[in-house]
C-alpha cells in the first residue's frame, strides 16, 4: 500500500501448476523478465554470470523493464510463453483474503495461483530461505516464488555525534522516545525531520507507531471487518496521539519538505532523526561518506520488548509461468540463486536486506541484525490491514496519518477517531 516499488497486473495464460522438473544439466536459454531497478539489475547479472559458468550449455537472458511498463510487457510476454521466470507478486507476501473480508478483490498473485497458472517448486534447496519469509510467500502450504529481499520500514536513523553530545541512549519506549526528543528540542536540536510533500514518507511513521503500540495487529484488523474492534478504541486513539505527539518534534514545514532532500539534510546534521525505510541507508552513506549514523526500530510501545523487531515488507518475489518454455532450466536457476553463497552475491549487489539467515555483506546490516526476529520476517501494519475499497480516503491506510495537523488540519484524535469509524462502518457490506 504505502511501500510500492512496482506495478503489479493480471497473467493470461497458463495450465495447472504442477511440480517444477528437477531436469539435468541445464542447456538453452532461460528468459528472466524482472521490473527495472539498478542495484537489483547488478545482482541478478552476477548470479546469472555464475550460473552460465557452472552450467556452460545454458545463457541467461535477463531483461529489466521501466515500473510503468512493466506489467503490461509481463502479462503480452507470459501469454505468449516468452518468459521462464519472473515477478509473481511485486508488492509483498502471499496474502489471500480471509473470510472476515468482504467487497475487496484478491491479488492478480493469488488469483493466478488459484488458476493453476504458476508452477510449484519443490525441494529441500527452499529450507535456504528464513522460515518467516518462505511461510509468507506460500500458498497453501506450497512454495511457488522465491523472494528477492526485504525492505523494513519501522525504523529511525540518528545522528551518533548529536545522541552522544547529549547523553541520549537509544529509546526503547514510546516515553524513552519522546525524553529523548524533548532533550534534543531543549538543546536547540530539532529532533525529527521527515519529507511530508509526497505524503508516503510520513506513513511510515504512522506505520511504525500502529505495529508496535496495537497489542494484536492481526486482531484489530479482522475486529474492524466484523464490528468487536473500532477506531474509537482506546488503544486505537493512542496511535493517533503518539502521531500527534511525534509531529510536535518535527521541523514545523515538515509537510512541505519533499523526500528527495532530507537525507541531504539529515546528514548535515539538521535534525537529530530520520524516519525512513531501511533502502534509505545507501543514500546516507553516499550524501556523507564520514557521517557517524545508526538505525534502530520506532518504539511505538511502552513495553520494551515490543519494540525490539524491525517490521516490513518483501520485495518482489520469483516465480516460473506454468507455460514456460523450459521449467526445469528455470528451476535450476532459482534453485542456484538459492545457495546461500549466490544469495549472498546478489544481496550484497540488490541492496536490500537479507531474505536468508547468516547473509553478510554490509555493516549497517550488522548493525541492525539484532532486530530481525526468529522468523527472518515479521510484517508491519500495513501488511496486515486489510483496508476497504469502499470506504473513504481517511481510512485507506487505517490511521489517518495525513489528517492530522500539520499534515491536515485535526488537532482533536477522538474527532478524527469517531470519523473514522463512521467512514469505515458506511463501506461495511450489509448483511
Amino acid at each position: 500500500m504505502l511501500m510500492l516499488t512496482a506495478c503489479s497486473g493480471g497473467v493470461t495464460g497458463g495450465a495447472n501448476a504442477a511440480p517444477a522438473d528437477t531436469g539435468g544439466e541445464c542447456e538453452g536459454t532461460i528468459n528472466v523478465l524482472m521490473h527495472a531497478h539498478e542495484p537489483m539489475e547488478a545482482g541478478f547479472q552476477a548470479v546469472a554470470a555464475a550460473f552460465e559458468e557452472e552450467h556452460p550449455g545454458a545463457k541467461v537472458e535477463l531483461t529489466f523493464i521501466p515500473n510503468e511498463n512493466f506489467a503490461n510487457v509481463r502479462n503480452a510476454r507470459i501469454t505468449a510463453g516468452d518468459v521462464d521466470i519472473t515477478e509473481g507478486n511485486s508488492s509483498g507476501a502471499t496474502r489471500e483474503l480471509p473470510d472476515y473480508v468482504s467487497g475487496a478483490d484478491e491479488s492478480d498473485w493469488v488469483r493466478g495461483l488459484k488458476a493453476g497458472q504458476w508452477t510449484e517448486l519443490s525441494g529441500d534447496w527452499l529450507n535456504t530461505w528464513s522460515p518467516g519469509v518462505r511461510e509468507a510467500l506460500q500458498w497453501e502450504g506450497k512454495d511457488y516464488s522465491v523472494p528477492t529481499g526485504i525492505s523494513y520500514v519501522t525504523g529511525v536513523y540518528y545522528n551518533k555525534d548529536l545522541f552522544d553530545a547529549n547523553g541520549i541512549e537509544l529509546p526503547t519506549t514510546f516515553d524513552e522516545f519522546v525524553a529523548a526528543a524533548e532533550k534534543l528540542k531543549n538543546a536547540g536540536i530539532t529532533p525529527l525531520i521527515m519529507g511530508g510533500a509526497e505524503k508516503w514518507p510520513v506513513g511510515l511513521l504512522m506505520e511504525g507507531v500502529a505495529s508496535t503500540s496495537l497489542d494484536d495487529m492481526e486482531a484489530f484488523d479482522e475486529g474492524l471487518w466484523t464490528g468487536s474492534e473500532k477506531f474509537t478504541d482506546p488503544e486505537a486513539v493512542r496511535v493517533l496521539e503518539k502521531i500527534q505527539t511525534l509531529y510536535s518534534f518535527a521541523e514545523p514545514t515538515f509537510p512541505g519538505i519533499s523526500a528527495a532532500t532530507v537525507t541531504g539534510r539529515f546528514t548535515a546534521g539538521e535534525a537529530a532523526m530520520l524516519p525512513d525505510g531501511s533502502w534509505g541507508a545507501a543514500g546516507i552513506q553516499e550524501q556523507n561518506p564520514d557521517f557517524e549514523w545508526g538505525y534502530f526500530p520506532l518504539p511505538g510501545s511502552d513495553n520494551a520488548e515490543d519494540n525490539q523487531v524491525l517490521r516490513g515488507k518483501l520485495e518482489t518475489n520469483m516465480a516460473i509461468p506454468a507455460n514456460a518454455k523450459d521449467p526445469g532450466c528455470a528451476k535450476d536457476f532459482l534453485e542456484f540463486y538459492s545457495q546461500p553463497e549466490q544469495y549472498q552475491t546478489f544481496i550484497t549487489d540488490a541492496g536490500f536486506l537479507p531474505a536468508m539467515p547468516d547473509i553478510k555483506s554490509t555493516d549497517f546490516l550488522e548493525s541492525i541484525a539484532p532486530y530481525f526476529g526468529d522468523e527472518g520476517y515479521a510484517p508491519s501494519w500495513g501488511g496486515v490491514f486489510h483496508p476497504n475499497p469502499a470506504a473513504g480516503q481517511n481510512v485507506r491506510v487505517g490511521f489517518a496519518y495525513d489528517q492530522i495537523a500539520p499534515m491536515g488540519t485535526e488537532s482533536n484524535m477522538e474527532k478524527l477517531a469517531e470519523e473514522s469509524q463512521k467512514s469505515w462502518e458506511a463501506a461495511l457490506p450489509k448483511n
